[in-house]
């Protein structure tokens, strides 16, 4: 719906929030895709669901090629000013140890609620 509402603004923006908007959702992605794939490669969490080795293997190079495609997405374009390229690096290192602090997150077993926990916190 919100898709929809921003095309009756201005139409001759459309183009412009358009890649905007792609531009966030790549920056986004790995901070959805790492988790996941940590997630469903952890035997503690899904047990016998766990993905094999070489999908895991897989979805890592995979999801690593996406994030590589985004950024040079960025960059591809206008040549910008010099401080504009500085700004983008010390963006970039800041983002690059978010994810890798996102990465090195250890991955616990999930707590299962009981029924006295559940009435206690009124999780019904």
């Amino acid at each position: 719906m919100p898709a929809i509402l921003v095309t009756f603004f201005n139409v001759a923006t459309l183009d412009s929030m358009d890649n905007a908007l792609n531009i966030l959702q790549s920056i986004q992605l790995p901070f959805a895709l790492v988790p996941l794939i940590k997630f469903v490669s952890d035997r503690q969490i899904l047990g016998p669901f766990t993905l094999p080795p070489w999908q895991k293997w897989f979805s890592t190079i995979f999801g690593c090629s996406l994030f590589l495609m985004n950024f040079i997405i960025i960059l591809d374009g206008d040549i910008l000013p010099w401080y504009i390229y500085v700004l983008i690096a010390i963006m970039t290192c800041i983002y690059g140890v978010l994810i890798f602090k996102a990465i090195r997150e250890p991955v616990g077993p999930l707590k299962i609620i009981t029924e006295e926990e559940m009435e206690d916190h009124e999780y019904k």
